[in-house]
């Protein structure tokens, strides 16, 4: 069979001139060369036999799936992170319930020492004064976290609470005030133009004898508002002769600066930044979720294939 004249390429339009030299089945433009079947046929079974690349749409279902997974999870990451800055910032100033204005309160008291038990271990305890506080929750350590070498489920301590008051909550300087706990202590610094009163913090290490408040302090937050009434003590695990003592002023620092209360009514007087800590704890549960259903679809194409 004769080739036909290539007059206009199929594969890129040009027209061939009728002065060329070139061979008439051969395109001088995109070197298209032309079998002997008609163009339009020729042309159509080029382009079926070089496979274009696959769009998004064309995809096999569960591999799009996956893609709409791992943008989710992005978000929900992105998102997650913003709220995870936001959640421990303290609210405004503006918003501090007026007790919070003043100093502890700190008496004499007559209470004699007394005894309590928890998980079957015995505690000796020795008021030393009475004690009511009013504070914004600055920073708190973490008894049960990997990183406290010195306390677990049985610690008689409860979550230790570094708060504020006073001059420090009647502006926002506190803002700009990095605070931080450890196993035993509350740390702080900010810069230099910001105005903040030392004797106006405490680290309070709380232990108690009624479960609700257990429960109540393992519940505060970084910006909850909150009153605390008790006494100041000394106390120690009766199998043992070290004893913890308590602070009985707010101008001191170091080791021994902490107030040990006993914790006998404990008031949250106001909440934190509870929608950062709602979406924070929402956008770790999606996350969760996400990555479940990620591994759920990678199984569902395994057993396909």
């Amino acid at each position: 069979m004769k080739r036909s004249d290539l007059k206009i390429c199929p594969n890129c339009q040009h027209v061939r001139p009728d002065d060329t030299s070139t061979p008439k089945h051969l395109c001088i433009a995109c070197g298209y060369r032309q079998n002997s079947a008609p163009f339009a046929e020729t042309y159509a079974h080029m382009q079926h036999d070089e496979e274009p690349e696959k769009a998004w749409s064309d995809s096999p279902k569960t591999a799009v799936l996956q893609r709409l997974l791992s943008m989710a999870i992005l978000i929900v990451l992105l998102i997650g992170t913003v709220a995870y800055m936001l959640k421990a910032r303290p609210i405004s100033s503006s918003t501090i319930d007026s007790g919070l204005a003043h100093d502890p309160a700190q008496g004499p008291t007559d209470e004699p020492p007394f005894q309590f038990e928890y998980r079957d271990q015995t505690f000796d305890v020795t008021p030393v004064a009475t004690y009511e506080l009013q504070g914004l929750i600055v920073s708190h350590n973490n008894p049960t976290g990997m990183t406290d070498s010195y306390h677990d489920k049985n610690s008689v301590d409860t979550r230790d609470l570094c708060v504020i008051w006073g001059e420090n909550v009647g502006n926002d300087d506190f803002h700009d005030v990095s605070f931080s706990s450890g196993a035993w202590t509350c740390y702080f610094r900010y810069p230099g133009h910001t105005r903040f009163n030392h004797s106006q913090l405490s680290n309070n290490h709380l232990i108690t004898d009624n479960q609700d408040i257990r429960e109540a302090i393992s519940d505060l937050r970084v910006g909850d508002q909150i009153k605390i009434k008790g006494l100041l003590v000394n106390y120690r695990d009766a199998r043992y002769n070290n004893w913890r003592n308590s602070s009985t002023t707010r101008n001191d620092g170091g080791n021994g600066a902490c107030e040990v209360v006993f914790v006998n009514d404990l008031q949250l007087l106001k909440r934190g930044n509870q929608m950062g800590f709602f979406v924070y704890g929402v956008s770790k549960w999606l996350v969760f979720l996400l990555l479940l259903g990620k591994f759920g679809v990678f199984l569902y194409e395994i057993k396909q294939n």
